[in-house]
């Protein structure tokens, strides 16, 4: 019919200016899509050129670009070489949202206010029009065989054309020429009986247009006709919806509507719905009520509700009226217009009975619902909604939640049992969430918080995981006491330094892992020990036994640094030499802070390790003249006599007693003896220069000490010792 013409043009034009007010979302969803396919070919971003226009990757979520690309049907972007070039028929299957160029052209309100007013007009007009102003309008579609056509067409009488045409044959012609008796209850009445009742069908846009037609009309119809399909007329309807003490007829035709699912039920629906002046909601709410299953469905997805505006206001009707859950049919409509409109519907932004929250909540969880907003919820929805952890993990869904105006961390988290389920599951989204939101929040600021969650979930999260927590939270949640910790955690724990350092923390954990990696991490800061904490809660035994240990944990902490943090264990006893490996400049370390004793047995057992773990202690000992043996020297004299921090007077010690310190002959250790004494102008005995002589066979090293040995008498010769020529000596 015309109107259902018209219904259908203001439903497309509404929707038209729909995707208008839209346009920049979608610019944005295809410019991502665009970048996408654009890091396919380059790595870099290219030019994009659309008609004349240049464009860059950065606009690409514009919607002049967009509009650009929507009129011209094409566009390319090219890098050095390498071109991309999209036309009519590539773009249309990539980026379908560009087919309809009306879509995308600005948004024009008045002009829409002044398109829809028309339409309205026009509905209005035609559902009361007669045959004379059908005859006259000029608005039909094309499609459709204009009314005064028709009348050519179906009267062969030019009289009776011009009668139409002038007015004095209307629609009620046969009501006027039939004779009735009894009470006369009006030409439209009498109609509408003749055409809709009677036949039973329906005639769901005739208008009545006397007064009180409707009540007339219900009085003169049988009693099964709020129970049939004639009763679908808009007029009829609308009379029983608004009128409450006609309840039970108004129930009767929503049972009919209900049961009936027909051509002509959907039929009715479309015009009433499109009717603005019905009351739409009053049939929504009572469908609703019947209950109807398909009723949120058809109202959240139907193509023929007529805008979004009107789509929203009669879904926000069911939902207050909806009864439980099971009596309807809940689909993909239902669940996509609850998600993208929810800030827009009453029936979860206002406050409603306990009843109707129910109901209400019942929908959303059944849809499985997660909430990007609570703040638009109403208190007591809210309530139900973070209680059933049914809401998007943000700043400030976790604040709301929370019931704080602070940063949403684990601590205030994991105090409220039923947010902490909802971000223990979903621990990767919360820790995501407050990185980009919070950026350089901790998110864990206690110690109390910590401990309580690396023992609920350290079976629970993988070991990266557990990891990437501790080591997000703040210095002051440094565990005090690593025992309230699970053992297999506490090398997690040290890694990402949150063991407070105190000897007892430090006891504890080397007796299970010793001084490992990450140990030896958490006891230097940038290059410097740092402070030991609580060193006379442990007794002097202990802190003795933790000295050793981290005086022997040379694979990961220098000599220096080993050292500077015993020394702040304040120990009472001595430590025994015995008990620390061997290893560099860590005897030297401790004689210089006095950890060790400056004394023979230091220094032999030391010597055990080599050279390297004793050359510095000599240089740096008080007492070593007063013990230098031989044994202490033995198995690197070379290394003794050339290392130039060591005092003089004890590699002098060495070359004056070479019988001592080297018994056997040694060429290396002879050879660095006599070059010593060389140097320091050392004049060695005779048997001493004999063997240097005998041993190591070089002239150069023994002509200065033969000319200082007394009874020594060299003969004359042309030749020097290097010569090769025989030698003679008088002695």
């Amino acid at each position: 019919t015309l109107i259902t013409d018209l219904q259908e043009k203001r439903s497309r034009l509404l929707r038209l200016e729909e995707h208008r007010e839209t346009r920049e979302r979608t610019a944005a969803e295809l410019g991502a899509r665009l970048r996408d396919i654009i890091k396919m070919f380059w790595s870099e971003s290219p030019s994009i050129m659309v008609d004349d226009k240049q464009f860059s990757v950065d606009d690409l979520d514009a919607v002049e670009f967009w509009q650009s690309v929507v009129k011209t049907k094409s566009f390319y972007a090219w890098l050095y070489r390498t071109t991309m070039k999209l036309e009519s028929e590539s773009l249309a299957r990539l980026f379908p949202e560009t087919v309809n160029e009306a879509e995308w052209s600005d948004p024009e309100p008045a002009e829409l206010a002044r398109q829809a007013d028309r339409y309205d007009r026009d509905i209005a007009m035609l559902r009361g029009v007669d045959f004379a102003e059908l005859a006259h309008y000029e608005r039909a579609s094309e499609k459709r065989t204009w009314f005064d056509q028709r009348i050519d067409d179906v009267l062969d009488s030019e009289l009776a054309r011009e009668l139409v045409r002038g007015g004095f044959i209307t629609r009620n012609y046969a009501e006027y020429s039939a004779i009735f008796y009894g009470s006369f209850v009006g030409v439209d009445v009498a109609f509408f009986y003749n055409r809709a009742v009677r036949p039973n069908e329906m005639y769901l846009d005739y208008e009545f247009t006397s007064k009180n037609a409707v009540v007339n009309l219900l009085e003169q119809v049988p009693r099964e006709f709020t129970s049939s399909v004639s009763a679908l007329n808009i007029q009829v309807v609308s009379y029983l919806l608004e009128n409450k003490n006609r309840i039970d007829e108004a129930k009767s035709i929503v049972t009919y509507i209900v049961t009936h699912n027909n051509a002509d039920v959907q039929t009715f629906l479309n015009a009433f719905f499109n009717e603005s002046t019905a009351p739409r909601e009053d049939l929504v709410r009572m469908l609703t009520q019947h209950p109807w299953r398909k009723v949120f469905e058809y109202l959240a997805g139907h193509p023929g509700i007529p805008d979004r505006e009107t789509r929203l206001k009669l879904f926000n009707v069911a939902l207050l009226s909806a009864e439980p859950i099971g009596s309807y049919k809940i689909g993909d409509c239902t669940k996509a217009l609850i998600e993208s409109c929810y800030p827009h519907l009453t029936a979860v932004t206002e406050d409603h009975s306990h009843e109707t929250t129910s109901r209400i909540f019942e929908m959303l969880e059944a849809i499985g619902f997660t909430v990007n907003d609570l703040e638009v919820l109403n208190a007591h929805l809210r309530d139900r909604i973070v209680n059933a952890r049914m809401y998007a993990i943000n700043v400030k869904n976790l604040r709301l939640a929370l019931d704080i105006d602070g940063a949403p961390t684990l601590d205030e988290v994991h105090a409220k049992t039923i947010v902490w389920e909802l971000c223990r599951n979903h621990i990767t989204d919360y820790v995501s969430v407050m990185e980009n939101d919070l950026l350089g929040q901790s998110i864990i600021l206690r110690d109390v918080t910590l401990i309580k969650i690396i023992e609920e979930q350290h079976d629970v999260w993988a070991n990266d995981q557990l990891r990437d927590i501790i080591a997000r939270s703040a210095p002051s949640a440094a565990i005090a006491s690593i025992e309230d910790a699970p053992p297999q955690t506490w090398s997690i724990i040290v890694d990402s330094r949150r063991m407070v350092p105190t000897t007892a923390n430090l006891l504890a954990y080397i007796r299970l892992h010793g001084v490992d990696k990450e140990l030896s991490a958490l006891l230097i800061d940038r290059g410097e020990p740092v402070e030991l904490q609580n060193i006379q809660e442990v007794a002097d035994e202990d802190r003795n036994a933790l000295a050793v240990q981290l005086l022997n944990a040379s694979e990961y902490l220098s000599a220096n640094n080993r050292v500077r943090l015993v020394e702040q264990l304040s120990l009472e006893s001595e430590i025994e030499p015995t008990s620390v490996t061997p290893s560099p400049n860590l005897l030297a370390q401790a004689l210089k802070t006095g950890l060790l004793p400056d004394t023979f047995e230091s220094f032999a057992h030391f010597a055990t390790g080599g050279w390297e773990s004793v050359s510095d202690a000599f240089a740096v000992s008080k007492k070593i003249s007063e013990f230098i043996r031989p044994a202490l020297v033995a198995d690197f004299v070379v290394e003794f006599l050339e290392d130039q921090e060591i005092p003089y007077a004890l590699r002098r010690t060495v070359v004056r007693n070479l019988g001592e310190y080297v018994p056997n002959d040694d060429r290396q250790a002879l050879e660095a003896v006599g070059q010593f004494a060389l140097e320091h102008e050392i004049w060695l005995p005779l048997e001493d220069v004999c063997r240097i002589a005998r041993v190591t066979q070089n002239p150069d090293m023994i002509s200065k000490q033969l000319a200082h040995v007394e009874d020594v008498y060299i003969g004359a010769h042309d030749e020097p010792f290097s010569s090769g020529e025989s030698w003679t000596f008088w002695l």
